[in-house]
């Protein structure tokens, strides 16, 4: 599942002694000591930063690591955490890989620490397959939320957005390895750092020392473990850097560890964030204005999980593939207890016509996905990943595949409290908490912070921030099976797409339509149109006229429903804002001014305690668990686990932002 040929991953050369753990052959270096790893992982780096005591009473606690290697300084970090840390207390361990381990290197090289072995089984299980980028799993119950960077380490620190609470400096020695503690490397932990940040390592090189000095560390030696003499541990003393984002992209304050978080939706993003919120000590309430979840955009009766294969260069790209990633895992995870996958695992893609299949396989050829997640299929040999024959090549995602829609928000919700058929038609601030109100002003519940889910609707409840969302209406066709149609495997996707039949229905579902819809308050748009079923039979036709005589055109049934964008097509997720506050702060843009020109948002007034996860478009079910996590850290302010750029680019100013920027 790790596989080892992913373009963007280096492969660390590993030897393996009789003796002793792994050693790297590139860097002609151990891994850990030979004498007692755990040992000196505690010497060096929790004794180094002086834990547990540096993390006593914190709800919320960071630590960075450069050189994730086996896993071992993590595995001790998460053992001491549960032992030590508040019960619903969160550790956010970001640690930086350039040279990852497989999945089976790992559980070989921690094979002789018995005492980790229960931690050990669990990071395998959740382990990411390897691809360069942002890899967030959670472990103990949301309790442990490990970050995993894959990618050279400076380029990976320029990217990262968040403050650490310590560090712990490994890789390999500097005489070996001296890109990783390269001056801007370190200098890039001291912009990741704030007053009192701890840092501790196995080095006493004195280069690396001055390094860090110059950095903004006030740095000390301490005794070294086994043959090692020294070793050098540290405390952030400088002024606080300048945030990794631009002043019209910052966070707010976050919000208190047991705050009141309203959702108001009930879709896949709503229920997406309510699973991430519950492994906070946030009291989240779900407000949905339907008598059940799923009903809205989210509710056709199969929906297909694929991924979307782009320009790997591009940030918004790259996170679409890591959101994938994301929620493959996630699924899998809940279909432990819930009928989440419909039918055999798989999506054959032949994308909108030749030409953007090929794209497709350069892509694919260029890293776009881990080679176990997808290939190039011909058409010879199309019928043994189908079940049908089909006069085309195609790419074939295996661990894609068609879901159902309500289990898998019904499984994401899980026992959050839920209001069902209350719509909330306003907010209201009072004294700095939230009201949410119905149509007659009744008092439907007050939360300290509200977050906006509910599609287009979300337009009339934050008035302040003039969000650009559109509704596009989609419709679904219900066609009857025939004999042929009935052996397809996987779905399949052409630009709209085809499911297997369903269960015992007889029927497969196409799909879908997607026209601008401006008077969706109307409701009208719930009408069924004739020529949306035949657009539906006709898009199928018009990619291949073979395959659409195997399905027929015997249509029974279908299913309209709004789907939420933005002009760019891209979510918005982040804080909301007051528009009269930005014109006023950011009004000159144009003119070019130096970013530290201008005030940060953080302390702008206007709307404070609003946060909005909307417009996914036709894409919610691929990356709402990634974008909820995403949204779940900028709340509470943790490490954000997606890139720099990305977070700017589906920040809800950015509309107004490259307004201003045109005046």
């Amino acid at each position: 599942m790790n596989d080892r040929t992913a373009p963007g991953i280096e492969v660390p050369a590993l030897e393996w002694p009789d003796e002793g753990g792994p050693r790297s052959g590139r860097f002609d270096d151990i891994y850990f000591s030979s004498e007692d790893g755990l040992a000196e992982s505690r010497h060096v780096f929790l004794d180094g930063i002086r834990a547990p005591e540096v993390w006593t009473g914190r709800h919320a606690f960071s630590i960075g690591e450069t050189g994730f290697g086996s896993g071992l300084n993590f595995l001790g970090t998460w053992a001491a955490w549960l032992e030590t840390a508040p019960a619903d207390a969160v550790l956010s361990y970001v640690a930086i890989e350039g040279y990852p381990l497989s999945a089976d290197e790992i559980s070989r090289a921690l094979r002789p620490f018995r005492q980790l072995e229960t931690y050990t089984q669990q990071l395998i299980a959740a382990y990411p397959d390897l691809h360069p980028g942002f890899h967030q799993i959670k472990l103990s119950s949301g309790r442990v939320r490990l970050l995993l960077l894959f990618g050279a380490v400076g380029k990976m620190l320029a990217s990262c957005v968040g403050q650490m609470d310590a560090w712990y400096l490994d890789g390999f020695a500097p005489a070996k390895n001296p890109d990783m503690w390269a001056e801007t490397v370190l200098a890039a932990v001291g912009d990741l750092s704030g007053p009192g940040t701890r840092l501790a390592t196995f080095t006493a090189a004195g280069q690396v020392r001055r390094n860090l000095e110059r950095a903004g560390f006030e740095m000390t030696k301490a005794p070294g473990f086994g043959q090692k003499r020294e070793c050098l541990r540290g405390t952030f003393t400088s002024a606080p850097p300048t945030p990794a984002l631009a002043p019209w992209y910052r966070m707010p304050e976050p919000v208190a560890a047991t705050a009141r978080i309203a959702i108001i939706g009930a879709g896949v993003a709503g229920s997406a964030l309510a699973n991430a919120l519950n492994a906070t000590a946030a009291e989240v309430t779900v407000y949905e204005r339907q008598a059940a979840p799923a009903q809205g955009a989210s509710g056709n009766p199969v929906g297909l999980l694929q991924p979307r294969p782009a320009d790997p260069r591009q940030p918004y790209a790259r996170f679409q593939t890591e959101a994938y990633l994301h929620t493959v895992r996630a699924l899998d995870e809940l279909s432990h207890a819930n009928a989440v996958w419909k039918g055999h695992r798989g999506i054959v893609s032949f994308a909108r016509d030749d030409a953007f299949l090929e794209r497709y396989m350069t892509w694919l050829r260029d890293g776009a996905l881990p080679a176990s997640h997808a290939r190039i299929v011909p058409s010879g040999e199309m019928k043994d990943v189908c079940g049908i024959d089909i006069d085309r090549t195609g790419a074939f995602f295996p661990r894609a595949g068609a879901i159902d829609p309500a289990v898998v928000c019904h499984a994401l919700l899980g026992d959050t409290q839920c209001r069902f058929e209350s719509k909330v038609t306003e907010l209201r601030n009072s004294g700095g908490v939230w009201q949410l109100l119905s149509d007659e002003g009744f008092l439907l519940g007050e939360a300290d912070a509200v977050v906006l889910a509910n599609g287009v609707e979300a337009k009339s409840l934050c008035p302040d921030a003039d969000l650009p969302l559109h509704a596009k209406r989609g419709q679904i066709s219900l066609v009857e099976a025939t004999p042929q149609s009935a052996q397809l495997m996987v779905g399949i996707s052409y630009g709209g797409y085809a499911t297997p039949a369903i269960g015992d229905t007889g029927v497969h579902v196409l799909g879908a339509t997607y026209e601008r819809c401006a008077n969706w308050e109307e409701e009208t748009w719930r009408q069924l149109k004739e020529g949306d079923h035949q657009q539906n039979l006709g898009l199928l036709a018009s990619r291949s006229a073979e395959l659409a005589s195997l399905f027929g055109d015997q249509v029974r049934g279908g299913r309209a429903s709004l789907r939420t964008t933005t002009a760019d097509h891209v979510p918005v997720v982040g804080p909301l804002f007051s528009d009269a506050s930005y014109i006023s702060a950011y009004g000159d843009l144009r003119h070019g001014k130096p970013q530290n020109r201008y005030p940060s948002a953080t302390v702008l007034e206007g709307v404070s305690g609003l946060y909005v996860m909307n417009a996914f478009g036709s894409r919610g079910f691929a990356v709402a668990t990634l974008a909820a996590e995403i949204l779940v850290a900028e709340m509470f302010g943790l490490p954000i686990p997606t890139e720099k750029a990305v977070i700017e680019a589906i920040h809800p100013a950015r509309f107004l932002v490259r307004s201003l920027k045109r005046r």
